[in-house]
């Protein structure tokens, strides 16, 4: 095994002035701006961050983004295809860097940049630990959805395996990336993809609402029903609330 697998850097996805033309709430450029430079500083303490972003904003003249410890700007081109939506674009971004990254690390943990994993140490810790899976990602079969927000993956996989696939992905059509990623793992062998025994505790104002992702007592059902699932079904048996 590969020992640079044992280490992970965070790779973070942004879209400073968005450039969908589907709807979304959350669009004040200056409350992104502020809140991806959050989420930069916060995760920088833990592992090298790569922040991608893809909109029309001059992130390269910005001295905030200039002078950040232990993480890497990456300005990627403006999607030709804003209107196919936001995986379309996200998978986009994480396909031209990896093709045009000269030194890409050997595994990532891909994260929505606004999101705010508070247990991070955790989740690292499981991605440098597990060195039998290729990726890491939840899943869930009852739904057909697999959650693209957060996975860990080695950058060989990701290329073989996911690389491309967003080309299929439109969110006019309903075919969502979260669609796309469950169909291209279904039949993925247990041992290489498997989901995250940690629990995901996130914080973030989603994008499509502007509302406050959920810190109440649904939260905690999920959770346990997710958990009881994966317990009872390495398939990973779903139900939410």
């Amino acid at each position: 095994m590969n020992s640079s697998l044992n280490t992970v850097a965070i790779v973070l996805t942004g879209t400073i002035i968005p450039n969908t033309t589907n709807q979304l709430q959350h669009r004040d450029p200056l409350v992104r701006r502020s809140e991806y430079l959050t989420a930069i500083k916060f995760y920088s303490q833990f592992a090298p961050v790569y922040f991608l972003e893809n909109s029309t904003y001059s992130l390269l003249e910005d001295p905030d983004f200039q002078h950040l410890t232990n993480t890497f700007i990456k300005k990627i081109p403006v999607s030709a295809f804003p209107e196919k939506g936001r995986g379309f674009q996200e998978f986009e971004m994480l396909d031209y860097w990896l093709n045009t990254e000269p030194a890409a690390p050997a595994k990532i943990l891909k994260i929505t940049g606004r999101y705010i994993y508070e247990n991070i140490q955790e989740i690292l810790t499981e991605c440098c630990h597990n060195s039998m899976a290729s990726l890491l990602i939840n899943q869930y079969r009852l739904s057909e959805f697999t959650e693209p927000a957060i996975f860990c993956v080695t950058t060989t996989y990701y290329q073989q395996q996911i690389a491309g696939l967003y080309q299929e992905c439109d969110d006019r059509t309903g075919w969502f990336i979260e669609k796309a990623l469950h169909k291209c793992l279904k039949s993925t062998d247990a041992g290489t993809c498997q989901r995250f025994k940690h629990s995901l505790v996130c914080t973030a104002i989603e994008g499509f609402s502007g509302q406050k992702m959920r810190r109440d007592w649904r939260d905690r059902i999920n959770q346990n029903v997710a958990t009881i699932s994966y317990m009872l079904d390495k398939k990973y048996l779903w139900l939410k609330i």
